[in-house]
């Protein structure tokens, strides 16, 4: 076991990395060897037979082992380099926040999953964890966002804050349906993914013409796609801009849409309280994501593809 900077109970010298250390077979405190020879016996002897065990001295940090800077105005935690918030921009002067760094301090958290070593400053990035954000507090909204909470929490406050419903939210560009599946949100995840189908109809039935003409048993299909193959191309184009519009709307829109899910989902745990108040485990159980949510929604929009290439083709052939 490394003693590195332990006391010895003997001198009071800190334990150097190349010390001659004894331990007590009793208590377990180490000693220097000449200091323990001196004696010639453990320094806690007293304590011996009253369960007494040696432990590693509680650690006390100080300025200099602070790993990030509380800003004075806005209280985010910002990197220990910064010399201005780089939420804010005010000039940080004081506020430094030490993170221990004992080896036998083990995490803990609290009623609001906080993390005590840290404080309410990278918890809840400065903020108020019981301020309201609309029927909820901050703390709950915390607990039931879980994974990237530092990004959404300052955009909900924004949004509480301002009234502001417009952010960025790249993942709602790219994969939509993806992203409110694996938040949970199947109302959008559905309505979502079935909007993009019924407008890559076009391109699916253009697809399908090409890739099968050589099947005998698609040809009154292919000829049906052929005979409308102009106007299919002009519904294809339309609908892409349609459907890059609506990727549009869903990325500025989708974080906001995210916070009147958090929101409406915590009202329900607190209805569900005697208390009225919702549970963190319950909070975290119903928030989060949950990647598994991506299959099924992507078996869901199979299967709804397969029925809307069946009965376009159906539609086709009878025009």
């Amino acid at each position: 076991m490394d003693y590195t900077e332990e006391l010895c109970p003997v001198c009071n010298r800190e334990f150097e990395p190349d010390d001659d250390i004894v331990v007590c077979p009793d208590c377990g405190t180490p000693h220097h060897r000449e200091c323990y020879m001196i004696e010639k016996t453990c320094a806690n002897a007293a304590k011996h037979g009253t369960g007494f065990k040696w432990n590693r001295k509680e650690y006390i940090p100080g300025p200099e082992d602070a790993v990030f800077t509380v800003c004075p105005v806005c209280r985010f935690p910002n990197d220990s380099s910064e010399e201005s918030c780089v939420r804010c921009g005010a000039r940080i002067h004081t506020g430094r926040t030490a993170v221990l760094s004992n080896e036998n301090v083990q995490p803990q958290q609290n009623d609001q999953g906080q993390d005590p070593a840290f404080g309410d400053e990278l918890a809840f990035l400065g903020l108020n964890p019981n301020e309201d954000m609309g029927g909820s507090t901050l703390g709950e909204v915390s607990t039931f966002v879980v994974t990237s909470k530092f990004y959404y929490i300052p955009i909900f406050k924004r949004m509480k804050d301002r009234g502001k419903k417009i952010s960025f939210n790249f993942s709602c560009l790219v994969f939509p349906s993806l992203y409110f599946a694996n938040r949970r949100m199947w109302f959008w995840a559905v309505f979502v993914g079935l909007m993009g189908l019924v407008l890559s109809m076009p391109s699916m039935a253009l697809n399908f013409a090409a890739n099968f003409s050589d099947f005998s048993e698609m040809e009154s299909y292919v000829n049906a796609v052929n005979r409308h193959k102009h106007f299919i191309q002009e519904l294809e184009s339309v609908f892409s801009i349609a459907d890059w519009a609506l990727r549009i709307f869903y990325c500025l829109f989708g974080n906001w849409f995210y916070f009147r899910y958090v929101k409406h989902s915590i009202k329900k745990l607190r209805a569900k309280s005697a208390d009225g108040k919702a549970d963190p485990a319950a909070l975290t159980e119903a928030g989060g994501v949950r990647p598994a949510n991506m299959l099924i929604i992507i078996g869901i929009m199979f299967g709804a593809g397969l029925i809307a290439v069946y009965a376009m083709a159906m539609l086709l052939t009878r025009l």
